[in-house]
């Protein structure tokens, strides 16, 4: 996991992303050999959390540092990339006709 901070000096939060790489050797040059020195690396970035809605109602999520609220539609999903599995607390709301519901999470771990 990379940590980034923010340029904009306003931003609460860094900025968090997953990065995976990978190693593939390949034939060197014109030839059918495979040597130390012929490879290629993939190096995949993502965000380290997305949150998807599964409800039938509208999520609003908040970071539990304070921040601008963002609504999910249901079926939907988001990007969170200010998320640090593990240290981050994350406030989730549901707000329906019938209940008003409210919730603090700690993620855990990566999945």
């Amino acid at each position: 996991m990379l940590q980034c901070d923010a340029k904009n000096k306003e931003a609460k939060e860094p900025y968090y992303l997953k990065a995976v790489g990978e190693m593939e050797h390949v034939y060197f040059e014109g030839t059918t050999m495979r040597t130390m020195h012929s490879c290629i690396f993939n190096i995949n970035l993502g965000p380290t959390v997305v949150l998807k809605n599964l409800l039938p109602v509208f999520l609003v999520y908040a970071s539990a540092k304070g921040g601008q609220e963002l609504e999910v539609q249901p079926g939907g999903s988001i990007h969170l990339p200010a998320i640090d599995p593990g240290k981050s607390l994350m406030c989730l709301r549901v707000i329906s006709e019938n209940y008003d519901w409210v919730k603090k999470l700690c993620l855990t771990s990566l999945a």
